[in-house]
């Protein structure tokens, strides 16, 4: 089921790059790193500073896979027997005041959020990395109705196509009613990726309480899959009022 885990690693956020923190991830999980980013069971939030100088990282399972979750787990405490490899900086894993370096922060099925879903006219997502979209080729800085809408159901689609909510977006009618942030840079390797970071109130005209349930549906998911691109290198990392 999707899940949400912290992480711990002592070594200041300053030298955690977010292609290799991709890369612990995706060894931890033993997932190719080729994979198309939608195929991947995971999404992650930026490293933060914890502490005089280490490291959190929240890491979110999205497949209802008790298999994966176990491998995780075990993949984390071998792990703490040894290092993580942050571009040649080792970083041993920290345990926390409470407990361990692993913590869990909350675990729902894709059945429960969809079934917590009710008819609703407006959402506010607060983005708190930098999220960012592609139109073609064009990053897209700013959290759009239908591509926030479209990544959300993308990733629906991936992990639980059974359940995925039926919604045609141009139907929907989801406006921006109004929203606070600005734009922020951060480097990916040797790109540079522009995002936005801030709160967006979106509103659904449509005012069919199917097409607001499904809505709400997809917005439920947010906080596990993130929205728009690059979600496994911690863009796109949400939470909702």
């Amino acid at each position: 089921m999707p899940s949400r885990w912290t992480l711990r690693f002592g070594i200041h956020p300053q030298y955690v790059a977010l292609h290799h923190l991709h890369a612990v991830v995706c060894r931890l999980l033993d997932t190719d790193q080729t994979h198309r980013e939608s195929q991947k069971e995971f999404s992650i939030s930026p490293p933060e500073l914890i502490g005089e100088g280490d490291t959190q990282v929240e890491i979110r399972l999205l497949a209802d896979d008790r298999a994966l979750v176990d491998r995780f787990v075990t993949r984390v405490e071998r792990l703490g027997r040894d290092h993580a490899d942050f571009g040649g900086r080792p970083a041993e894993l920290i345990r926390a005041s409470t407990g361990g370096p692993l913590g869990l922060r909350e675990a729902v099925s894709w059945a429960e959020l969809a079934e917590r879903a009710e008819p609703r006219a407006e959402h506010t997502v607060h983005v708190l990395s930098p999220a960012y979209s592609r139109s073609g080729n064009t990053p897209m800085p700013f959290p759009m109705p239908g591509s926030m809408l479209r990544s959300l159901s993308e990733r629906w689609g991936t992990h639980a196509p059974e359940l995925k909510p039926t919604l045609r977006f141009d139907d929907a009618g989801v406006v921006i009613a109004g929203f606070r942030g600005e734009t922020v840079e951060v480097q990916l390797g040797p790109k540079l990726h522009v995002g936005f970071v801030g709160s967006v109130t979106y509103r659904i005209e449509n005012r069919s309480p199917s097409v607001q349930r499904a809505v709400h549906q997809l917005v439920l998911a947010a906080p596990f899959t993130g929205i728009g691109s690059s979600t496994t290198y911690g863009f796109g990392t949400v939470d909702l009022e």
